[in-house]
């Protein structure tokens, strides 16, 4: 299986202040995969790089294989970000914020969804299985 994410030796400082310091990762794809930690830790700073919103002061780092300092905008298509402090208000149900976040998809690469077919508390509504299409490889 191929990977999703693969950063290899990343290293970023901040004025000599080493923020990631050897950073090594592989996510597979059709995986979910979270960045936790402190703050301080170095997970938006590790987002930004593969974003390629920020160089690294060494290493290298993949999306979709593709080397991160060289996303273009059709590789883009194909990435989506959640960053923290996201709030919905309280009568949004997982199934509407969904519809709502298609609407900003193109038809043609629109994922499949399946939903839990039991009764599921709040907690577990929210899981599902996306089958995003594939995307182009380099």
């Amino acid at each position: 299986m191929s990977s999703a994410l693969c950063a290899q030796d990343l290293l970023k400082r901040f004025r000599n202040a080493p923020v990631l310091d050897g950073l090594n990762l592989d996510v597979p794809e059709a995986s979910v995969f979270g960045l936790i930690g402190p703050n301080g830790a170095g997970k938006t700073t590790t987002i930004k790089i593969l974003m390629n919103i920020i160089k690294a002061t060494s290493g290298r780092a993949e999306v979709l294989g593709v080397d991160s300092r060289h996303l273009g905008p059709s590789d883009l298509e194909h990435i989506g970000y959640v960053s923290e402090n996201q709030e919905m208000p309280e009568w949004t149900t997982v199934e509407y914020f969904l519809a709502y976040l298609a609407l900003a998809r193109p038809p043609s690469s629109s994922p499949r969804m399946t939903w839990p077919t039991s009764k599921a508390s709040p907690a577990t509504s929210a899981i599902l299985t996306v089958d995003v299409c594939n995307s182009p490889r380099r």
